[in-house]
């Protein structure tokens, strides 16, 4: 092989293209470079971004009287965008509607609420409710000239029972009685179950409820046989002429109707104008209450249910903020003895602490019995109630040196059908105890295999602790 040297070429310019800038990046007009070698040989020069160009604009939360909205822009070079806020508007006032007092229940003045968030401005002054007027109340026993006499004043749990079943049905009343049950309903499938209301209703001695869909025959056999009140929703009825008859047979006979709105059951022309809402319910109980005011009757109870605990209180809210009708409260399909005392206690809790409710119903999924004892319990609480023994016990710690649970479960057990108006406490310590429930009237607060007997926070005497079922027993007797 042999080798020269060649002469070297010159460079050879070729204009490098321009990159046109963004509104994320800086750009370059033309320069020049080697085709052969990549040299550059005139750089390029750098031009600016351009900045994003956030002209349009779009609203993606709208400002409320109660927090700002949001308005977004796109920059309309890049997919980049920015939000910022839009400020609250201000409250617009709209008048609330009067709410007229009841002999049972207070009423409202008008007030002032925002249209925009419903928060209440000014709020509804408070009406006193009028008071029964006994003067025309009926004479149940004339007094004789041995014995005073008396006035009686009408100031619910559904049986299980087959109700045609007479015998099984009484006996099922009779339990819900003695726990405390003061309205009964039973369901009414057939003309069977509607005759035996005759032999019902004239065997015990609170109101009896017929519960009845689609056959205003059976609602008339009811209002025969002696029902306190029917519940039936007269849309579902068929035509108007039976819609007539069970109005006029109520009227005749003094007795109400229940018109009961159920999420399941709202009507299909509501449902599609507001969907399955409580709006929706609300405006499905006035279409049935217009039914029966067509002919002139307007002893009406209500009933708006959903197994929805926040869509239940709402609806409820809505109807009482619209009109006078006593409202019957409960959670529908609510669940088990558990899940559904939970959301039992905070549905109808709820109402009754706004005032709402004349009768309530707890749904469980469970003997008809521990409906009437939660019932009694959700009463108790929010102050509406009183009469037998309020029990109170601690959660147990590490200091709890007694079995806790099985004591308080024991105790409590034992104190249910014992009516005195007192406060008993079973707390799992020694140090804590007696101070924390120092307003129980009688408690016992757990030792090491003992326990403290104390009264209003004062220890009185130590027990054993296979003692303190029968010692507690014992000095609430006395008390």
């Amino acid at each position: 092989t042999k080798t020269q040297s060649v002469p070297r070429i010159d460079h050879t310019e070729v204009t490098v293209k321009a990159v046109a800038p963004t509104c994320t990046k800086q750009g370059k007009t033309e320069g020049k470079k080697c085709s052969v070698c990549d040299r550059v040989i005139v750089e390029q020069e750098s031009v600016p971004a351009l900045g994003h160009d956030y002209s349009v604009y779009k609203i993606t939360k709208n400002p409320t009287c109660t927090a700002q909205g949001e308005e977004t822009s796109t920059c309309t070079r890049c997919t980049s965008t920015k939000t910022q806020s839009v400020p609250r508007i201000d409250h617009t006032e709209v008048t609330v509607k009067a709410v007229a007092p009841t002999c049972t229940k207070q009423g409202k003045t008008a007030g002032k609420k925002c249209s925009v968030c419903d928060r209440i401005i000014v709020e509804q002054e408070v009406v006193a409710a009028l008071g029964h007027d006994l003067g025309e109340y009926e004479i149940t026993k004339e007094p004789t000239c041995t014995a005073k006499g008396e006035k009686t004043a009408k100031c619910t749990r559904c049986t299980y029972t087959k109700t045609a079943d007479v015998g099984a049905t009484l006996e099922q009343i009779k339990g819900l009685v003695e726990e405390g049950c003061e309205i009964v309903r039973l369901a009414v499938p057939d003309m069977e179950a509607a005759k035996a209301f005759d032999k019902i209703c004239s065997s015990v001695d609170i109101p009896v409820v017929a519960d009845i869909h689609f056959d205003y025959k059976l609602a008339l056999e009811c209002v025969k046989n002696g029902a306190a009140k029917i519940r039936i929703n007269p849309g579902n009825i068929g035509g108007m002429d039976r819609v007539e008859a069970v109005a006029k047979a109520c009227r005749e006979n003094n007795i109400p109707i229940r018109i009961g709105v159920n999420m399941g059951s709202i009507d299909k022309e509501m449902e599609k104008q507001y969907g399955r809402t409580p709006k929706a319910m609300v405006e499905s109980a006035f279409m049935h209450i217009g039914l029966l005011n067509k002919f002139d009757f307007d002893d009406i109870v209500l009933s708006l249910k959903a197994s929805d605990v926040l869509k239940t209180v709402e609806a409820y809210r809505l109807m009482s903020a619209s009109c006078n009708y006593p409202l019957h409260i409960g959670v529908t399909e609510a669940g088990t003895a558990y899940s559904g005392l939970i959301k039992s206690s905070v549905g109808i809790g709820a109402l009754l602490m706004d005032g709402i409710g004349d009768t309530i119903r707890v749904s469980l999924t469970a003997p008809p019995v521990e409906e009437i004892t939660a019932a009694k319990y959700i009463l108790k609480s929010v102050g509406l109630k009183s009469g037998g023994i309020e029990f109170v016990s601690c959660p147990s710690c590490g200091r709890c040196k007694i079995n806790q649970v099985e004591v308080a479960n024991t105790v409590e057990k034992a104190l249910n059908k014992i009516d005195k108006p007192i406060k008993v406490a079973v707390m799992g310590c020694a140090v804590n105890g007696p101070g924390e429930a120092k307003d129980a009237d009688i408690g016992v607060a757990g030792g090491d295999g003992f326990a403290l007997l104390f009264k209003k926070g004062e220890i009185i005497r130590k027990i054993p602790e296979d003692k303190i079922l029968e010692t507690l027993l014992e000095e609430i007797e006395e008390m």
